[in-house]
């Protein structure tokens, strides 16, 4: 193996969304390792020998970059994880994995960390590793331009790369995730998240109608820089237009992103479009606690099932009727 060897793979994260669960992407970014194992036989295409990379090799390793798949940069491990932050925001990549035996930070490791909420936190507990050269490789990456940097343990690498769900700490400088309105071409991936959905027991079976019904008046959270879509949500309201109330309707977020804080966004943002509708009020139901608990938090009051408009049981599954958990919320609230 190249000892400290990164490599560079013109692929964009898989796990970000829920459309690239092989970890192919789409081609729309950059990705860099800090540390991969390849044969012995490889020669790598550029060597690095100080943490500093030249104008001119880096004018190379963009010519390079742009004409192949793969490329792989060799330097000494000390100082490995600074010259794939350096190589990273150089190429302006969408996003950086270093590869620590420790994996990411705190027992068990934080899913996210916003750099600029948990600095100190994690500058202290992270300043030993590689001689502190994470902490460096995480500043540089950020400051440089790079959307998100990974940190976790090299056996869990394929796992962190090819699956939804990821692994270790995804540091961001700023919020990771943005929400927007839905549109046509959101439209196979909003399909799949309300899948996965129905498939985890979190939401009900609807139809490829119901799916794209909701996805007309919904929400989604993207993941800023690749735009994957990282949790949707969907506002219905006809069946309760005379009493200018309105559903949250298949709310999920893709469980990598359960600590990005895409729950509460969505949540937030279909608040404010109800108030902007003119509703008196929202409700809710889910089977889900975790879901259950974010609507608390954003001021939503625990209700019996009984409360809600009756339209809203209108053929629902009375076995599920037995789990699910009603919560309601008056938009004429002044807190509101």
């Amino acid at each position: 193996a190249l000892d400290g060897q990164p490599l560079i793979d013109d692929e964009s994260r898989a796990s970000e969304g829920p459309s690239e669960p092989s970890g192919a992407g789409n081609g729309d970014g950059l990705g860099v390792v800090s540390d991969f194992v390849v044969s012995d036989f490889v020669v790598a295409d550029f060597v690095v020998a100080e943490a500093e990379i030249d104008p001119l090799t880096m004018a190379e390793l963009w010519l390079t970059v742009s004409d192949r798949p793969v490329v792989t940069v060799s330097t000494a491990a000390h100082h490995r994880a600074v010259v794939a932050a350096r190589v990273a925001a150089g190429l302006r990549a969408l996003k950086l994995v270093i590869t620590d035996d420790h994996g990411g930070w705190g027992r068990p490791p934080r899913s996210f960390a916003d750099v600029l909420t948990h600095a100190e936190a994690y500058w202290a507990q992270l300043a030993d590793r590689q001689g502190g050269g994470v902490v460096e490789a995480i500043e540089v990456a950020l400051a440089g331009g790079v959307t998100s940097v990974n940190l976790c343990k090299p056996g869990d690498l394929d796992r962190e790369l090819f699956t939804f769900d990821g692994t270790g700490t995804l540091f961001t400088s700023g919020g990771y995730v943005a929400l927007t309105s839905l549109g046509i071409a959101d439209l196979a991936a909003v399909e799949e998240l309300v899948e996965a959905g129905t498939a985890d027991g979190v939401l009900r079976p609807r139809s490829r109608l119901e799916i794209a019904h909701l996805a007309t008046h919904g929400l989604g959270a993207k993941v800023v820089g690749s735009g994957h879509l990282a949790g949707v949500v969907g506002l219905v309201t006809e069946p309760y237009r005379a009493e200018r109330v309105g559903e949250v309707a298949a709310l999920y977020t893709v469980s990598r992103f359960s600590g990005s804080g895409a729950g509460g966004l969505l949540v937030e943002g279909l608040i404010e479009r109800a108030r902007v509708l003119g509703l008196r009020s929202l409700f809710a139901v889910t089977v889900a606690q975790p879901a259950a608990d974010l609507f608390v938090r954003k001021g939503f009051e625990a209700v019996p099932p009984t409360r809600l408009p009756a339209a809203k049981w209108d053929g629902y599954d009375r076995s599920r009727l037995a789990e699910v958990q009603a919560f309601w919320l008056d938009l004429n609230d002044p807190e509101f």
